[in-house]
């Protein structure tokens, strides 16, 4: 799959949901928003290599 991150882009060999790559990548489901396919997407969302995923870090602060 091809694994958007901090606007860089990689290949990844991965299946599973979304919130299974995000830990994965060390990760925290709050700190992230995903894309699949350039749509939003739930983090029980299936991934697999002929995917393209996004995975957009929120700024927290005030």
């Amino acid at each position: 799959m091809q694994l958007i991150l901090n606007n860089e882009k990689k290949q990844l060999e991965f299946k599973g949901t979304a919130e299974q790559l995000i830990k994965q990548l060390g990760m925290r489901r709050e700190e992230v928003v995903i894309k699949v396919n350039g749509k939003l997407a739930p983090e029980t969302t299936k991934v697999d290599g002929s995917d393209t995923v996004e995975v957009i870090k929120v700024v927290f602060g005030g």
